[in-house]
């Protein structure tokens, strides 16, 4: 844990984020973007519970995780920018 409280976790896809919307995650957290479930902010103290999850669940689904320790889904108030094409960059 290195001393952190939380880990925030960020799609390195998602190149602008609003700035309310991560406040709002971190303010809440354990929490996470109904949207886009990889932007999160997540109890440090969690990572053993995290590992145990990744070993049981064979999804391993985020939204999973989440719910299993009973984080809040925060939804988007505008429509979240994702680059997986060179046609989603170029739209940017």
């Amino acid at each position: 844990m290195h001393g952190y409280d939380r880990v925030v976790t960020i799609g390195c896809d998602m190149p602008h984020l609003p700035p309310m919307l991560l406040g709002a995650i971190i303010a809440q957290a354990p929490a996470y973007c109904r949207e886009a479930p990889i932007l999160g902010c997540w109890p440090a103290a969690l990572s053993g519970a995290l590992d145990d999850f990744v070993e049981q669940d064979p999804k391993r689904a985020i939204r999973g995780w989440a719910a299993s320790i009973g984080a809040a889904a925060i939804a988007a108030t505008t429509p979240l920018a994702n680059i997986n094409t060179p046609g989603d960059l170029a739209a940017l």
